[in-house]
């Protein structure tokens, strides 16, 4: 069998040029069509990557979104819970401010009611222990009572210390007026003699001596020099008598509300110096 080669080669050739053509023709917009397609359908799933990624991205920033309004939202509430209590417990404190001054102000208001009571009972039951005293040894007040109240005064001069003579005899020499004797009596002349001749005798300073009649010592004698005192009157007595009783009283209401008050004073009868 012999082989015929320019069919041969011209089946090669039309076999290659069938085949360029199918490329050129078929093959070719084909591959180029699939190619084509296949890039979009790529350019779509990056597409649809890249959305899903931006759908991502924006879920993510809406949940970040809402976390931050939830996260607001409770502070928001928090303050105002905080800021309803501060305020709740600031008028709280307010009104209990309000009724603490105001029931201090109430107690200090009858406290003072209280007082001006207490101290106004003091003051008429001592005056009117007072005035029934003096009316008392006001009436009783005679002769006898008189040279009763001499004799005391005498009694007591020369019941005086060396230290007290000694300032009062200071006083008298230092003194160019001398001294006076009031009394709540009137002395006869007898008496004024007896007087002057003892208080002379107890300071041994020659000097001269006033007599003043003062009814309102009621019933005493008060020798009287510049700068000191010597006394001893019924009045004086009264008059402590007045304010122990006074005293007496204030810590009798003081122990009825429960508190202590000492006594202040204690009632002394006799010669008292006084400046």
């Amino acid at each position: 069998m012999s082989i015929n080669w320019f069919t041969f080669l011209a089946q090669i050739l039309n076999f290659l040029v069938l085949v360029w053509l199918l490329k050129r023709f078929l093959y070719g917009p084909i591959i180029q069509a699939m190619n084509e397609r296949e890039q979009k359908i790529a350019a779509k799933l990056n597409d649809a990557d890249a959305a899903k990624q931006h759908s991502e991205q924006q879920a993510l920033i809406h949940e970040n979104k809402i976390q931050e309004l939830e996260q607001v939202r409770e502070k928001l509430v928090a303050e105002a819970k905080h800021d309803v209590q501060k305020w709740r417990d600031e008028q709280i404190q307010t009104a209990r401010t309000d009724v603490e001054k105001t029931r201090k102000e109430w107690f200090a208001g009858l406290q003072r009611e209280q007082e001006a009571f207490i101290q106004e009972l003091q003051r008429r039951t001592a005056d009117h222990a007072y005035d029934t005293a003096r009316k008392i040894l006001s009436e009783l007040a005679d002769v006898k009572l008189e040279e009763q109240v001499i004799t005391v005064f005498l009694q007591k001069l020369k019941q005086l210390t060396p230290s007290a003579k000694q300032e009062i005899e200071k006083f008298l020499q230092e003194s160019d007026d001398g001294g006076a004797i009031v009394t709540a009596f009137a002395l006869s002349a007898t008496q004024q003699t007896k007087i002057t001749d003892a208080v002379k005798e107890t300071f041994s300073v020659d000097t001269d001596y006033e007599f003043r009649f003062r009814p309102e010592s009621l019933c005493g004698i008060e020798l009287m020099v510049p700068g000191r005192k010597l006394s001893w009157t019924v009045n004086e007595a009264l008059e402590t008598l007045q304010e122990d009783l006074s005293g007496l009283l204030q810590i009798g209401f003081a122990s009825v509300n429960h508190q202590d008050a000492p006594l202040d004073h204690q009632t002394e009868f006799g010669i008292a110096t006084q400046s």
